[in-house]
């Protein structure tokens, strides 16, 4: 009889348990130098798939160069800079997202709206490594990239200027 309970408590429990592991991305997913995003109360479930990854706090020197293009949001929730190619941003430290509705902002260390999805900007920095090599960002940041966000990295300064609005 334990044998039959047994059974029918796996085939209840067990979906639910690898349903829960395969949504793990709360707080107890993030590491303890990776602070917790800004998402205003109002945020819709687009707050709940936009990826901000970001450098780490100890970060303080950026290279020069600047790209130029559309801030988007993808399909996967990653922020990316399109111009004569598409770059995802791996933030400076203090930097956050903000979002309301469907509007999607991005916050400097002083909590000012330096841009948001649908702008053209120019964002200071330079070309990352590969995703497993971008050493000023944490593991599960660098996971993230690599399964979420594939292709080139940005790592950004905190000079963001807004060409063009949307």
């Amino acid at each position: 009889m334990s044998g039959v309970i047994l059974k029918a408590v796996l085939s209840l429990c067990l979906p639910c348990l690898v349903l829960v592991a395969a949504c793990d991305t709360g707080p107890a997913a993030k590491g303890a130098d990776d602070p917790e995003p800004t998402v205003s109360s109002t945020a819709s479930s687009i707050a709940l798939r936009v990826f901000f990854p970001r450098q780490k706090a100890w970060v303080n020197s950026y290279l020069m160069a600047l790209w130029r293009g559309e801030l988007i949001l993808d399909g996967e929730g990653c922020l990316r800079v399109r111009g004569d190619g598409s770059l995802v941003p791996v933030w400076p430290p203090g930097f956050g997202v903000e979002v309301s509705g469907e509007e999607v902002r991005i916050l400097n260390e002083r909590g000012r709206v330096v841009a948001r999805v649908g702008d053209e900007v120019e964002i200071g920095g330079g070309e990352a490594p590969p995703a497993e090599r971008i050493n000023v960002a944490d593991e599960r940041t660098r996971r993230e990239l690599r399964e979420r966000c594939p292709g080139q990295y940005w790592l950004a300064a905190p000079e963001v200027n807004v060409i063009r609005q949307r």
